[in-house]
């Protein structure tokens, strides 16, 4: 159910993230309903637009720790009976969204000069989490 919910403000985050895209494609379709219901979703989202964000980012907090404990409820594997396992997929789902987002990042040009410090902080907070 945790997992229905992310996926749901997800997709509401990404309509706001490609609304101009978005728009473009529905508008090719000469779709008045569907682009005014594109165009007012994206403006609410946009209103709102931190809350989503933080939002999001405790859902995936609670999501890469519920995978951990789901697994090490798994008695009949004693490798996978540990209380560090929740620590340990969120850390790892962690450093695998740092390397996503840089080399994404490294990819586009644009990118890294529109967005240097927010690659300065990932960068940052990089060698902590591979730590943890």
């Amino acid at each position: 159910m945790l997992f229905q919910v992310y996926f749901v403000f997800i997709i509401l985050w990404l309509v706001s993230l490609y609304r101009d895209e978005l728009l473009t494609l529905v508008s090719k379709f000469n779709n008045g309903g569907l682009l005014s219901l594109v165009r007012n979703l994206s403006a609410i989202i946009q209103k709102r637009i931190s809350w989503f964000e933080n939002t999001l980012l405790v859902l995936a907090i609670l999501l890469g720790c519920y995978t951990g404990f789901l697994l090490s409820a798994l008695k009949s594997f004693p490798m996978l009976d540990n209380p560090v396992l929740p620590v340990l997929f969120l850390a790892s789902g962690t450093t695998s969204g740092i390397a996503v987002a840089l080399l994404a990042g490294a990819f586009n040009r644009r990118f890294i000069a529109e967005h240097k410090g927010t690659l300065h902080f990932i960068h940052k907070i990089e060698n902590p989490v591979v730590f943890a």
